[in-house]
């Protein structure tokens, strides 16, 4: 994110290069496929699957697999490839930038279009390809990242739907609905067990954010999302469960297609930072109802102003 943190910076090791926008994104996916399946430590991850899996070839999938293994999160094995060598909670500290490139701004265009209603809840390939004026390659690739996201579904015959689940208002409060439910139960749990690390790698993560905003720097969008993501899901893993972990975790995924935009606004992001902030104080003083109600009053100040967002 510009103007909080060097790209490409946080997750690195000293002396390490930047990753290529590309490789970048494709070790954020594998991250992201490691918590979303939960592999446990000593996991054998195989060129194969992430092949599968994203649509790529095997040279840029070994390319990451390396990157990763430089970073601590895989070991490789002679004869075995590679082994996950991280815990999910070492694995939420991991932080890979990734620069914003043709495809990450197309990404956007198609995303911010469906929830202003421009495109249909159908589309093909060709769709795309004419109205975008892309490259087919490029299209597919996004086809397939919308799919492992869950924001769009492939069809039996021709094309794909976007998932209706939070498209217009109605499933906006339907999303909050569910977790003004979820979210402050949780962690009133009693096996709900706070990492200290974690909280205060989000707060410090926070802070650069509200810095950030105080001193009217650039906000990143997709960056911001993130943040906001990595903290739900995070405070989900402290309750141990692994139902709760992968419903925030979906639920995070699909919510992405009607909030995003809301992320460059200054105001806003200032607004929910400082609920956070409050909320991982409760949870650092060890005040699990004071950080629920947190919770419960930070979802319903989201879901009023996500009401009063226009496009």
């Amino acid at each position: 994110m510009a103007g909080v943190r060097g790209r490409n910076g946080a997750g690195r090791r000293g002396g390490e290069a930047p990753l290529p926008p590309r490789r970048a994104q494709l070790v954020r996916d594998i991250l992201r496929l490691a918590k979303q399946r939960n592999w446990e430590r000593g996991y054998h991850v195989t060129e194969q699957e992430l092949v599968a899996t994203f649509g790529v070839s095997r040279s840029p999938v070994r390319a990451a697999l390396k990157a990763l293994e430089q970073r601590g999160v895989l070991q490789a094995r002679p004869n075995q490839g590679y082994l996950l060598a991280q815990t999910r909670r070492d694995l939420e500290r991991v932080r890979i930038e990734v620069p914003r490139t043709a495809e990450e701004k197309l990404y956007l265009k198609i995303i911010g279009d469906r929830s202003a209603g421009v495109l249909p809840e159908v589309i093909t390939q060709a769709d795309l390809l004419r109205r975008y004026r892309a490259n087919r390659i490029e299209v597919s690739r996004l086809l397939l990242r919308m799919t492992n996201e869950g924001v769009v579904e492939r069809l039996k015959g021709h094309g794909w739907r976007f998932l209706p689940t939070l498209t217009g208002i109605h499933s906006a409060d339907a999303s909050y609905e569910f977790r003004l439910i979820i979210e402050p139960a949780m962690m009133l749990l009693d096996n709900f067990n706070v990492d200290e690390e974690a909280v205060e790698r989000l707060r410090q993560d926070h802070l650069k954010l509200l810095d950030a905003a105080a001193r009217g720097r650039p906000i990143d969008s997709m960056w911001t999302y993130d943040l906001d993501a990595s903290f739900h899901e995070t405070i989900a893993g402290f309750s141990g469960n692994t139902f709760l972990i992968q419903s925030i975790q979906q639920h995070n995924r699909l919510r992405r297609l009607i909030e995003y935009r809301g992320y460059g606004r200054y105001e806003r992001v200032k607004a929910w930072a400082a609920e956070h902030l409050a909320i991982l104080d409760a949870l650092q003083r060890g005040l699990p109802k004071r950080a629920a109600d947190g919770m419960r009053r930070h979802l319903t100040n989201a879901m009023n102003a996500t009401r009063g967002v226009k496009g």
